[in-house]
């Protein structure tokens, strides 16, 4: 079994993919990566290339189900804001608020519920400029498998949205060693550390993990490329499924009641997993993972 992970961005130096192999199940062992890669040293220099060259890697990688590649980028708008949009171009608009409705959608607002953290807003922040270029390279993949349009949300067609600041969040608040993933994205010493924890379910060859220590977005390829992982064992919070509350990051054990609190979390992200699976094939869903411990998350039966 393989999985890919993307690290998505329209800079080419940022857009870095990962490849790994896992072992056949019951066979025991690590997960060992097939390929680490970076878009600037394939020649992407512009957006024309950059999408082409992602696009030919991923078809490469050949995604289906159970063979996952996880992205990290929105692969749809709120709808919300797209219909606000056609209303506006067509002069019919009501007033345009900041209403939350128009800046997330309902699974970026899941994923507040179930690990505190808030997703960048695709219609309002830069990262809507990813999100287009995304939008690119799934046209891509679709025109070349002969489809209109690949599955967003289920992953029935091997691609998925991955954030993996949230999978952080969810493998590092599992009993036992939390995950040391504080300060990565900006420090080396602390991706040597968080590597070192990886390692536990991912061989590194000397030459990844010089790479890896170097390059923050490597480290997030590589992380998307675990979490595809668990979209392919059904280790993630899927938008059909029922929330379970001992899936979510749990809240501070400051609050009064910290299982009571934790309900109401579980609650209230199951009503926006029912709002956003209606929406979900136009406007996607963030697979993240169940609070597990990283080893039984990924290489457990």
């Amino acid at each position: 079994m393989h999985s890919f992970g993307l690290d998505l961005s329209t800079d080419p130096r940022k857009a870095w993919w990962c490849e790994l192999s896992w072992p056949e199940p019951g066979a025991g062992g690590l997960a060992s990566i097939v390929e680490l890669g970076q878009a600037h040293a394939l020649g992407a220099r512009d957006d024309a290339s950059l999408a082409r060259i992602l696009s030919e890697r991923i078809a490469q990688f050949g995604p289906a189900a159970g063979r996952v590649a996880g992205i990290d980028a929105p692969v749809g708008w709120p709808q919300a804001f797209v219909d606000a949009m056609q209303d506006w171009s067509s002069g019919e608009a009501p007033r345009i608020t900041k209403r939350p409705e128009l800046r997330l959608r309902p699974t970026d607002r899941f994923i507040q519920e179930a690990t505190g953290l808030t997703p960048m807003s695709v219609s309002t922040d830069r990262i809507g400029s990813t999100a287009l270029l995304c939008a690119e390279v799934l046209s891509s993949l679709a025109e070349g498998a002969g489809r209109g349009v690949l599955d967003r949300a289920r992953g029935t067609d091997g691609i998925a949205e991955v954030y993996p600041a949230a999978a952080l969040r969810l493998w590092s608040a599992a009993d036992g060693l939390p995950l040391a993933a504080a300060g990565y994205k900006t420090e080396s010493d602390a991706r040597e550390r968080l590597l070192g924890q990886l390692a536990e379910v991912v061989e590194l060859g000397e030459g990844d993990h010089e790479q890896l220590v170097l390059f923050d977005d490597a480290v997030d390829a590589l992380l998307c490329a675990l979490i595809a992982r668990a979209v392919a064992t059904g280790r993630t919070f899927g938008v059909d499924e029922p929330v379970r509350a001992g899936d979510l990051v749990p809240p501070s054990t400051r609050v009064a009641d910290p299982l009571a609190a934790l309900e109401a979390r579980a609650d209230r992200a199951e009503a926006l997993r029912v709002g956003a699976a209606e929406l979900a094939d136009r406007e996607g869903w963030i697979h993240a993972p169940h609070r597990a411990a990283l080893a039984d998350a990924l290489l457990g039966d």
